[in-house]
């Protein structure tokens, strides 16, 4: 387990630096820089140069690239020129909201999206598994904005159920403890529910091929031989084989929200990384977006080593190898 982790470990090094260096790339070819968007009209050039000069984009490009990455390797990310603050603060205040959205929407994607293919696999060839996996796949076929601003017309323009937007209310301060918690479940729930629908139907796909797969075997027919009730054969004994291979997914699935996360925030004004590499990229902000990378990717590679882990715990084969 200790060579497998070192080894993962590398090549997880290895695809951040990668992912690094090619961000470093993209956006400093990219026209413009951090301070091209200013009203130049109003201000002295010589200032908006003093400026370049004092955050090193006058510099040649592979003088860049050598300064970013020897900071790098100290721990410095940089100074944000939006913000004015180092690109660690400013991250370090967006990441926890990303997280907590991320999580909510993978519980909901992989509990409803279990469920749904539980029952699939159970009702097979029926209307309803027809009827479900049709809308399973015309829900995973949209894209994140417009499946949120469907949501939020419906539940907060129209029924008035949900705040549009924001991650609390103006007086969230003013409410109890219990209202507190409420103005934060009220306010996460459309953005989780847009990112967390999505995940929902290709895990429902997903789990109802797996589960089909693990019915016919051998130990499923001796279940059913013993007399046990049909559903207690499918969740307690086919079920919990099917699950292993969807384990998978929670890592495959980072990615995907990371990247849905972009529009999401954005869309509900929600304060997490993917609204604030959003806003970065369009302002020009370089360190932070490469910041944004930066930890995006490590996120990624991580999530890619805990699946691995988590594998190998719930299926003694690939313990064994």
């Amino acid at each position: 387990m200790r060579r497998f982790l070192a080894r993962r470990l590398t090549h997880g090094a290895a695809v951040v630096l990668i992912a690094a260096s090619l961000a470093f790339v993209l956006v400093h070819i990219a026209p413009g820089d951090p301070f091209s968007t200013l009203n130049n009209d109003q201000l002295d050039p010589r200032v908006v140069e003093a400026w370049r000069t004092a955050y090193g984009i006058d510099r040649p490009l592979p003088q860049q690239f050598y300064s970013f990455f020897r900071q790098l390797a100290v721990g410095n990310l940089g100074l944000s020129v939006s913000y004015g603050r180092p690109v660690s603060e400013v991250l370090a205040r967006a990441l926890p909201n990303t997280l907590l959205l991320m999580g909510v929407a993978l519980l909901v994607s992989f509990t409803a999206g279990i469920a749904i293919g539980a029952w699939q696999a159970m009702h097979r060839d029926s209307v309803g598994d027809r009827v479900t996996g049709t809308t399973s796949l015309v829900i995973g076929s949209l894209p994140e904005f417009w499946l949120g601003l469907v949501l939020m017309v419906v539940f907060a323009e129209k029924l008035h159920w949900l705040p549009a937007g924001g991650m609390v209310d103006p007086l969230h301060n003013m409410l109890s403890t219990g209202g507190r918690i409420v103005d934060r479940i009220r306010h996460i729930v459309l953005p989780a529910l847009t990112l967390g629908l999505l995940g929902t139907a290709a895990i429902a796909r997903y789990q109802r091929a797996a589960l089909l797969d693990v019915l016919p075997q051998d130990f499923i027919r001796t279940a059913r031989a013993k007399g046990i009730a049909e559903r207690w054969v499918v969740y307690r004994h086919g079920l919990r084989n099917a699950l292993v291979p969807t384990i998978v997914l929670a890592g495959l699935s980072l990615p995907t929200l990371l990247g849905g996360a972009v529009f999401v925030e954005t869309l509900y004004a929600w304060n997490g990384m993917g609204s604030l590499a959003a806003a970065a990229f369009f302002s020009r902000d370089y360190y932070l977006v490469l910041g944004a990378v930066l930890v995006g990717s490590v996120m990624v590679v991580v999530g890619g080593i805990l699946t691995d882990v988590l594998h190998a715990v719930v299926d003694p084969r690939v313990r064994a190898r």
